[in-house]
């Protein structure tokens, strides 16, 4: 018994000698920020590790600030807990008790400086003193200097702070100050505006934050930007582009439109076609040349080119009618009336009444040219007057301006062809040749591209393709002349019809022609390619189509370069903004971008101009 006694005591003795694990652990969390100027919460998550419930006592130090301690259940969060349970306290005592193995987020707060909280439990007893320093990121930035930036509009006061704000005196290095509120400082920066700011000048302003200590107990400095708004340099370098835009018409756009206004006031009223109708308004025109010599043009406006097209196709629109109304005269279709052609035999001849199935491929084109005009466009109602002047409603072939070169194109060259075909007599030649091999292979080539053409009456007729028709024809009765003549001249003709044409003897008959002068372009020739000087032909449609888009792209994409870039390049960084030299600098920004960038674009389109040297 004795030894058991011995025993007992021992080891309760050996048990007292140990340390007990403590019941509660505290872990530190990051502050919140307080709901006052330079303050914060300190935020504390207090662990159980005990098996029952826990009684835990605690009680604010350091300070002599009213403080309140509040709590919610869990660890603490991220953010501040929107509505905590506060707690009661005697003699600045404050008790809660925690559930066994759980956790609560403790808030202490507020505090502007420095301070410490002790907890302790009595059952079992344990005390532990924990600091609550406010944290640097908090309420000491960086260097202990505040930097942020003011966007002001110039000539107008700011005054955002309310009547119990906190005010910071900021000042530059030519003694130049203003204050700055403070009422809505942030963990990062001080909220608020500014109050009595310079008239125009930005600068970089410095002081110190009222009110305001870091964790050394020091004053926090404070260090302000001043940039006038971000509309005044978008608005001085937009000035800019357009003050460049403005010169570069006068330079370019104007001269240009000058000349246009003079030849425009030339134009006369264009006749009445009978089949035709140019897309032509003669009032409307005149005000969009109007228009064109301003510099700002607002709505839809023609380019230069395209007021350029609609004045040539006005100006060429009597030739086109003359054309038109010639062909009308030429009898073309009697030549092949009746006529057995060589290179087809067994073909029944041509007869508008009794076989108009034969009719001659190069008649089809002249007549749908003439008459019909699906060639050209399709036909559209316009109203009209008849003799009697009532209205009525007739169908014409519509033109439009851009599209009137090629129309003028192909009338031309179907009153050549039609001409051409007025001097043929083929019954007469299709007797004479057959005795002279030449004569008789020259026609057939001429006969099968009359009666066979290359190309058909369509809208998709280019007038290159035309064009290029009608000088195979000249060529090939070019060539046929030159050898009915010669056959004549060595008396291989047979003996023509009594009353049938008689050709004009070779050396009048061929003067000119590409097989008299070994390949020179005939007289006849000539016509069909024609003065065409003057005429908005496909390649000044291109020209038009290419400077009206460079126009735009360059306008655009000098616009959106001058503000991105400069704004960029001027604005967007941490120096002040909206002194009178920043205006001057962003106004000739713009100047600039806009100037370079068409400089650069007609260097470029001069580069393509230029013919590659050869080595």
């Amino acid at each position: 018994m004795r030894l058991q006694a011995l025993l007992v005591v021992f080891g309760l003795s050996a048990a007292a000698g140990q340390t007990a694990p403590p019941p509660f652990e505290v872990v530190p969390s990051s502050n919140y920020e307080g709901t006052a100027v330079g303050t914060y919460d300190a935020a504390l998550t207090v662990f159980n590790d005990t098996p029952s419930a826990l009684q835990v006592s605690a009680r604010v130090t350091g300070t002599n600030e009213p403080t309140q301690l509040s709590f919610v259940n869990g660890t603490c969060p991220s953010t501040k807990p929107y509505n905590p349970t506060f707690l009661s306290s005697a003699n600045n005592v404050y008790t809660r008790s925690i559930n066994r193995a759980s956790e609560i987020c403790l808030i202490i707060g507020p505090l502007s400086k420095k301070a410490s909280v002790t907890l302790w439990t009595s059952t079992p007893a344990y005390v532990e003193r924990v600091p609550l320093p406010p944290t640097l990121a908090s309420v000491s930035p960086p260097d202990n200097t505040y930097k942020t930036t003011r966007y002001w509009v110039p000539f107008i006061v700011q005054e955002t702070c309310s009547s119990s704000a906190t005010t910071s005196v900021v000042t530059n290095a030519n003694g130049q100050s203003f204050n700055i509120c403070t009422d809505r400082i942030t963990p990062t920066s001080p909220g608020g505006g500014l109050i009595g700011a310079p008239s125009v000048l930005a600068d970089t302003y410095t002081g110190t934050l009222a009110n305001v200590l870091n964790v050394d107990g020091e004053k926090v400095k404070l260090n302000v930007t001043v940039k006038h708004f971000w509309l005044f340099p978008l608005l001085v370098i937009y000035l800019g582009l357009m003050l460049a835009s403005f010169i570069e018409f006068l330079r370019t756009t104007k001269p240009e439109a000058d000349r246009l206004e003079e030849k425009a006031s030339k134009l006369r009223l264009l006749e009445e076609n009978s089949l035709y109708k140019l897309m032509f308004n003669f009032k409307e025109f005149k005000s969009h040349v109007k228009r064109r010599l301003s510099w700002l043009a607002f709505g839809p406006v023609p380019t230069l080119d395209e007021l350029e097209a609609q004045r040539v196709a006005a100006s060429q629109w009597a030739a086109f009618h003359d054309a038109h109304q010639r062909l009308h005269m030429i009898d073309y279709q009697t030549t092949f009336i009746g006529y057995q052609p060589m290179f087809d035999p067994a073909a029944a001849p041509y007869h508008p009444i009794t076989n108009p199935s034969a009719i001659p491929g190069v008649v089809a084109l002249l007549n749908d040219l003439r008459d019909e005009g699906t060639t050209i466009g399709a036909k559209k109602p316009f109203p009209a007057t008849d003799l009697a002047d009532n209205p009525i409603i007739v169908h014409k072939v519509e033109i439009k301006p851009d599209e009137f070169a090629r129309a003028l194109s192909l009338m031309r060259d179907a009153l050549t062809i039609a001409d051409l075909i007025k001097e043929l007599d083929l019954q007469r030649s299709n007797v004479e040749v057959l005795t002279a091999p030449a004569a008789r292979d020259a026609l057939v080539s001429l006969e099968r591209r009359l009666y066979k053409p290359p190309i058909s009456p369509n809208i998709n007729l280019s007038a290159e393709d035309m064009a290029a028709y009608t000088r195979s024809l000249i060529a090939r009765f070019d060539r046929f002349i030159v050898a009915y003549d010669r056959a004549k001249v060595d008396k291989l003709l047979a003996i023509a019809p009594i009353g049938a044409q008689t050709f004009v003897p070779y050396g009048i008959k061929t003067a000119g022609t590409t097989a008299a002068t070994g390949g020179v372009t005939s007289g006849r020739a000539a016509r069909v390619l024609g003065d065409h000087s003057g005429e908005f032909g496909r390649e000044q449609r291109g020209l038009a189509l290419r400077r009206s888009f460079r126009g735009a792209i360059l306008f655009w994409s000098a616009l959106v370069l001058a503000l991105v870039a400069g704004m960029q390049a001027l604005y967007m960084n941490d120096a002040p903004w909206g002194t009178f030299w920043d205006y001057v600098v962003a106004f000739t920004w713009g100047s600039l971008v806009y100037t370079g960038l068409s400089q650069l674009t007609n260097a470029l389109i001069g580069l393509r101009n230029v013919p590659s040297a050869r080595i």
